[in-house]
């Protein structure tokens, strides 16, 4: 795809530190994902073994770490923010779990709750559609039961 950019001419104020291709390489290189920057921590996780082989496959980052925990790949990746990694966690739903750091692994689980909580109502209506509920007892939060009238088992 062609880049809507068509020049770059720096605003060369006070501010302006010359530095060298090989510089800026090394600045965009050294952490995974799309914060770059120097390396802040390790980004750990571990795939399920159906994916740790298409896991294992990929050329993730040149400072990667692959160690095999049984038949599931355990991956680390040198990130400059977490955010830059996130969405790449979030792809891989079910198949993935964030080992640490453990700010990356809470702020996935957040994450995930924030995600459930736009599906909860609409799964709500349609099990009641679909089980021919006329009511709903919800126990907490994160547990919602569907309560099925007498006259359905009748059939």
């Amino acid at each position: 795809m062609p880049s809507r950019i068509k020049s770059v001419y720096p605003d060369i104020g006070t501010d302006y530190i010359p530095c060298s291709l090989a510089e800026i390489m090394e600045h965009l290189s050294d952490s995974y994902g799309l914060y770059k920057g120097k390396k802040q921590c390790d980004a750990v996780v571990l795939f399920s073994e159906s994916k740790s082989i298409w896991a294992a496959q990929q050329n993730w980052h040149k400072k990667e770490k692959k160690q095999w925990v049984g038949k599931r790949l355990k991956l680390t990746l040198p990130i400059a923010s977490e955010a830059g990694i996130m969405e790449e966690i979030l792809s891989h739903g079910p198949d993935i779990e964030v080992l640490s750091p453990h700010s990356l692994r809470e702020l996935t689980k957040s994450r995930i709750k924030q995600m459930q909580k736009g599906y909860k109502e609409k799964l709500r209506w349609l099990g009641l559609a679909t089980l021919g509920c006329d009511r709903i007892s919800q126990t907490d939060e994160n547990e919602t039961f569907f309560v099925i009238p007498n006259n359905l088992d009748e059939n």
